[in-house]
């Protein structure tokens, strides 16, 4: 039941705390008696009263407080403690819980609440509850109201106004785009550069690959030409050796006719003997050939070793023993039996071959070779010495064996130097060793072969601890 004040446009409500039996009436069961009381029928009876006998209770309605608020975090209820002024929700807050309290004693069944979310409410919603549970909300800023009616439908005098700011996730901000923004910007320039910096390397890749092609032709174009003085030279030396051996094969048989019918017999006897020499020489000469034709094919075998040098020695000597002994040379090999060195065996017996041959031929009857070795106070080194005390050689061939690259030679000095001396240099310098060519015109010649007496040591990368 309203009753209305005409005066001051109130309305008075009454509800069964007042005394009525039910909120609810029937539409036309009310009567006013003669003496002025009021009858109204309702679901559970009939109220009577006396108009001018209602007292309601006019004072001012109690304040509205918070009570209790809990916030979802973590799956945990946490309690914000204190005079709580406003609320800071994080993207991951679930819920948030509020309750709120009039403490109205005499009636409080008869007390509504209205509340309003300013930002996401647009009118006010009512309810008898005193809490409030939100989910979820959305990222942005609401401020949630809250009013309280007493008996008689008085208003509290205060309305609770609580600020709620609820954070968007970080990706969700504008920090997080602006963020991305600049990232992509600078992902961008990055790749620009990379783009840019890959280009001017395969730029400068085509270039480099471009200047090693140029400097491979023209280092080819060196080596053929080196080639082609080296086939030169070559060619000089073999025409000068073979044609120094083919002469005495010349007319042989008119000689050999004309001694026999001169009755000439020593004159014979000495021209097999030259003859007996010439096929050494010419043997000789093809026989370097061929290995110098096999090393520059590179299919010479190279198994370097620690060897026997007296061994080798006593090998070659016995095969140059008929020919030293048609010549009247004698042999010594003063070689001790324990001297070894690091080589290639093979290659070592065709350096001997050389150079005892060339000695027995250069040299007169009755003279001597001789090969012996000395480390000349150097432990890693042995020295291996073919002397003789033969005709020797005249300077201007002695300058050019003594050269290091046969192809800076003139060809002019090249007749007589033999191709033997040419294939001994390359030998010992494959062996990691060295030759050195002494002579005196008319004293004779010494060779010096220097080799390693060990195998040179391995280098290996120490791990980061040892050093």
């Amino acid at each position: 039941l309203m009753r209305l004040d005409k005066n001051s446009c109130s309305i008075d409500v009454f509800m069964p705390s007042e005394g009525l039996l039910s909120e609810e009436f029937n539409r036309l069961s009310h009567y006013q008696s003669a003496d002025g009381r009021l009858w109204f029928g309702g679901i559970y009876g009939v109220n009577v009263f006396q108009p001018e006998q209602l007292e309601l209770h006019k004072g001012p309605a109690p304040p509205l407080l918070f009570s209790k608020i809990e916030i979802l975090r973590d799956r945990k209820w946490q309690i914000l403690s204190g005079n709580v002024k406003n609320i800071e929700l994080r993207s991951e807050d679930r819920s948030l819980y509020i309750e709120f309290i009039m403490p109205e004693y005499r009636h409080p069944n008869s007390i509504r609440y209205s509340y309003k979310m300013d930002g996401l409410d647009d009118d006010w919603h009512y309810t008898k509850d005193n809490a409030l549970h939100f989910e979820e909300l959305l990222p942005g800023k609401y401020v949630l109201r809250i009013r309280g009616q007493a008996t008689g439908g008085i208003w509290a005098a205060n309305e609770l106004a609580l600020p709620i700011r609820v954070f968007a996730p970080f990706y969700k901000r504008v920090e997080f785009y602006l963020i991305m923004g600049l990232l992509f910007t600078l992902s961008s320039y990055l790749f620009f550069q990379y783009r840019l910096t890959a280009y001017k390397n395969r730029q400068m890749a085509l270039e480099k690959k471009v200047n090693e092609r140029s400097k491979e032709l023209l280092e080819k174009n060196k080596q053929l030409q080196h080639l082609d003085k080296i086939k030169n030279q070559l060619f000089a030396i073999i025409a000068h050796d073979m044609k120094n051996a083919l002469v005495t094969f010349r007319g042989v048989a008119k000689k050999v006719a004309y001694l026999l019918k001169e009755n000439q017999t020593q004159r014979l006897l000495n021209m097999g003997n030259n003859i007996d020499e010439a096929s050494e020489n010419l043997s000789s000469i093809l026989d370097n050939l061929l290995h110098w034709a096999i090393s520059e094919q590179g299919r010479m075998p190279y198994h370097p070793e620690k060897v026997n040098l007296r061994k080798i020695v006593d090998e070659t000597i016995q095969l140059y023993a008929g020919m030293a002994q048609a010549k009247g040379v004698s042999l010594f090999n003063k070689v001790p039996k324990a001297a070894t060195a690091f080589a290639d065996a093979q290659s070592i017996g065709i350096i001997l071959r050389n150079l005892i041959g060339n000695a027995i031929k250069y040299n007169h009857q009755g003279h001597h070779v001789f090969v012996m070795t000395t480390s000349a106070g150097n432990a890693d080194k042995i020295t291996l010495i073919v002397e003789d005390d033969g005709i020797g050689i005249p300077p201007g061939q002695l300058a050019a064996f003594s050269e290091r690259d046969m192809s800076t030679r003139d060809e002019n000095s090249q007749k007589g130097a033999g191709l033997g001396l040419m294939l001994t240099r390359m030998l010992i310098r494959q062996n990691g060793g060295e030759m050195k060519v002494e002579s005196t015109p008319g004293r004779g010649t010494r060779v010096s072969l220097t080799m390693p007496v060990e195998a040179p040591p391995i280098k290996k990368r120490l791990p980061k601890q040892a050093l």
